[in-house]
Formats: C-alpha cells, structure tokens, sequence
C-alpha cells in the first residue's frame, strides 16, 4: 500500500502537467457524480459510481486520497449538501480508499487488480461502513439488510462499472502520454 504519492504507472513517469491534468479529471468526475443527480435522473450504479476517487487513489497513494475525500467532504458541507461532516457517506469513502490502496499494483497495470477490489468493495465496504457509522451514532440500526443478495448485486454494479471506467481512463490517459522530450 503506498501512503503517498505515486507518480508512476506502467513505467511512465508523469511530470507535473500530467498529474495536475489527472487530478483536475479526478474532481470533475467526483463534482458530477455530486452534482448530475441534482438535475437529472440517473440509475444508481451512474450516479453513486467513484471512479473519480478510484483514479485519484491509484495514481496519488492513500494519505492524498484521504485528504482528497475530506476536501471534498468539507466543500459538501459547506453548501449544506452534507449534514454532518463525518458522514455515512465518508465513511464509507475512507474504506473504499484503504481498499482500493490495499489492492493497487502500480508496478504493473493490471485490470484483474481494479476488478478484484470492486468485488471486496461490493462484499464489505458497505458493511463495514455501517457498522462504524452505527458506533458513532449511537444508534440501534439492524444490519440484516446488509446480507442480501439484492445488496450485493447493486454494490457490484457500481464498484466494478467504477473499476472499470478508472481502468479504461487511466488506460487512456496512458495510451497518448509521452514522456517529455520523446515524440
């Protein structure tokens, strides 16, 4: 699991622009998936994706990420999007984020990797962020909601739809990147 940074995938290294351009991808693909279900009525799996956090965690690391989603946490709450500050919603997004690291290899570019968390997002993610955001609340919630198949299938969709688009953009991005001074 990498804590910080990482500037390389697939053994290209990218320079500064290349990172900002990846970073600026990142929150306007977050910033839609927040702001599009305002205005427009889209299936779920659409609308609750996280392949801006997804391509974020992978090309920045773990701590960068979790500043990135309390950045954004903050900015929800600030224009009373957010209710409370420490949300199901970031709770949920920190354990993606630690799952996510935990399953990167960013020595080598490999979808199997992407889909595999997808598949342990849909298993626990949304368990285990219940389960917190239950201890928190002090609240007397059942989690027995939590063990359908109906549950499963629809974290399924968006975790590996989400996995799947950060792959293919991350692919993308890989495919017309050239090093500096290389045409």
């Amino acid at each position: 699991m990498k804590l910080l940074p990482y500037n390389k995938i697939n053994d290209k290294v990218y320079d500064i622009r290349a990172y900002i351009f990846i970073i600026f991808v990142c929150i306007v693909l977050t910033g839609a998936t927040i702001v599009l279900p305002m205005f427009f009525a889209l299936p779920k799996w659409i609308y609750l994706n996280i392949a801006g956090i997804y391509i974020f965690t992978y090309v920045s690391g773990l701590l960068p990420s979790i500043i990135f989603i309390l950045f954004i946490q903050a900015v929800l709450f600030k224009v009373d999007i957010a209710y409370v500050f420490f949300s199901y919603s970031l709770i949920l997004n920190m354990i993606n984020i630690i799952i996510i690291s935990l399953c990167a290899d960013r020595e080598r570019f490999i979808f199997t990797r992407f889909i595999i968390s997808g598949v342990i997002m849909a298993l626990f993610s949304k368990m285990i962020a219940a389960f917190i955001s239950n201890i928190m609340s002090a609240g007397g919630q059942s989690f027995e909601y939590l063990f359908s198949l109906d549950v499963f299938i629809g974290q399924a969709k968006i975790y590996i739809v989400s996995a799947a688009a950060a792959y293919l953009l991350l692919s993308i991005f890989n495919k017309f990147y050239k090093k500096p001074g290389k045409n």
